[in-house]
């Protein structure tokens, strides 16, 4: 599987902003495709920005279900995943991510670029 357009990295880190008009089955593979293209590419983590996507609804419990299974599969526990999405398309439980983690994905969910890449730095660690 092919890097999706817009994956970049950038020291160690993998970058996806996904643009456009798709159906939630087609977000869900766009990011497992970044997901697979991080790990090739041997990156230790991944922002994926979902915010400019549109086209479908806020997901519902199995769409989220079937979709962090998806992910955590494709990762197979190489790396951790923030993912930023629009308010009204995150859980307010975090269904999605306790079932990434449950699979081996450690990940995390936020509004804000911001709060992505300080939550990825902190499971980072300090720098040597």
């Amino acid at each position: 599987m092919s890097a999706p357009d817009g994956f970049v990295v950038e020291a160690g880190r993998g970058f996806y902003r996904p643009v456009g008009s798709v159906s939630f089955d087609e977000a869900v593979a766009r990011v497992r495709a970044a997901i697979a293209a991080a790990c090739s590419d041997q990156a230790k983590d991944l922002l994926v920005d979902t915010t400019a996507l549109t086209g479908f609804h806020s997901p519902d419990t199995f769409q989220r279900f079937l979709a962090a299974v998806a992910w955590a599969e494709a990762a197979l526990g190489r790396l951790h995943l923030a993912m930023v999405a629009r308010a009204e398309l995150i859980d307010p439980r975090k269904f999605g991510v306790t079932v990434a983690i449950n699979r081996g994905l450690v990940s995390n969910i936020f509004t804000t670029e911001a709060e992505a890449r300080a939550w990825l730095d902190a499971k980072r660690g300090p720098r040597p």
